[in-house]
């Protein structure tokens, strides 16, 4: 293959990836509405798939790669006009991109430097603990908002508008389950002491 064929074969295959991978990880968090041992347990199934070295380190710079060429396109997209939606996706796309260097940055710090299992606790000891949890709600809620609102672009208005509504109930969801909506949640001492100075 030449380099343009490599090129766009990563790109398709590094894409479509990551879309099996956030798929799985959004249907991860439905568990939380049976228990957070459910979450844990589905979690550790797709974990054998994900954490196995080869795949985990293919996975990483999919993420890389992608987050590349986003940047680079938003960069090119700038001064173009674009509709109010269009807008929205932009900004969007922008907000993704931070979300995700953030996300795989905190994670790899966690992991590395706390030496801590990334799982659910991991996001919820920012979610509950003040004033840090001002951050983090607004953090996930809009992260998940931006992703349905990438992921209805292009489409027609019915299924515009029915995916981001699907989303923002999804973001709402999520909130209040990691505000304990549903039920009390016990944050184990290691995940606290990230957040004390």
């Amino acid at each position: 293959m030449t380099d343009s064929k490599y090129y766009n074969f990563f790109n398709k295959f590094s894409f479509y990836l990551i879309v099996v991978f956030i798929f799985f990880h959004l249907l991860n968090h439905l568990f939380l509405m049976i228990s957070i041992n459910e979450h844990i347990n589905f979690m550790e199934t797709i974990r054998l798939v994900y954490r196995n070295v080869f795949i985990e380190i293919i996975l990483i710079l999919s993420f890389l790669f992608q987050l590349f060429i986003t940047i680079k396109k938003l960069w090119n997209e700038r001064q173009l006009k674009k509709t109010i939606i269009e807008k929205f996706v932009f900004f969007s796309k922008i907000y993704i991109v931070y979300f995700l260097i953030n996300h795989i940055f905190a994670i790899l710090i966690g992991r590395i430097i706390f030496k801590l299992d990334t799982n659910i606790y991991f996001a919820l000891s920012g979610v509950q603990i003040k004033p840090f949890s001002y951050y983090f709600i607004i953090y996930y809620f809009f992260a998940i908002i931006s992703l349905f609102l990438i992921v209805s672009k292009g489409k027609n208005i019915f299924l515009f508008y029915l995916i981001n509504i699907l989303g923002f109930i999804f973001a709402c969801f999520l909130i209040y389950i990691f505000q304990e909506g549903f039920y009390p949640i016990k944050i184990p001492d290691e995940y606290i002491n990230i957040y004390k100075f």
